[in-house]
């Protein structure tokens, strides 16, 4: 087994983590010249009006989604620390009858589609085959 330093040197290793780094750089970048142009108004919006959106989502309570659907959720989205979530996302069956699966997806946090494009493109395809 390499020891510590022999890791740490391996030029493979170091291309990785560059190459990383860089995609992580240049995503930022991106996300940077965005909202310069638009701003990041909508964003924060969307957080400004949740009591709101739940008022007015209460005219749907009771009803189902009988839509054909596919739950994912990264395992470490930190929407899944808020009370009563894994209890939600158990009864999801109920009120989504056509759910057809629910993944966890790994190492990804909020933003699968940026975090883990495969798994979510693997899944939607499966998901949509079946339809």
């Amino acid at each position: 087994m390499p020891d510590f330093d022999e890791v740490t040197s391996c030029a493979i290793c170091e291309s990785r983590f560059r190459q990383t780094v860089e995609a992580t750089y240049l995503l930022l970048n991106k996300f940077v010249q965005a909202f310069s142009v638009s701003g990041f108004r909508g964003g924060l919006n969307y957080y400004r009006n949740l009591d709101r959106n739940r008022e007015v989502q209460a005219a749907f309570e009771g009803l189902l989604i009988e839509v054909p659907a596919l739950y994912l959720v990264g395992e470490r989205d930190t929407g899944l620390a808020i009370p009563g979530m894994h209890e939600i996302i158990g009864a999801m069956p109920q009120i989504v009858p056509s759910l057809r699966a629910s993944r966890v997806v790994p190492r990804a946090g909020h933003w699968l589609q940026q975090e883990a494009p495969d798994f979510v493109n693997s899944a939607l395809i499966e998901f949509l085959r079946e339809l």
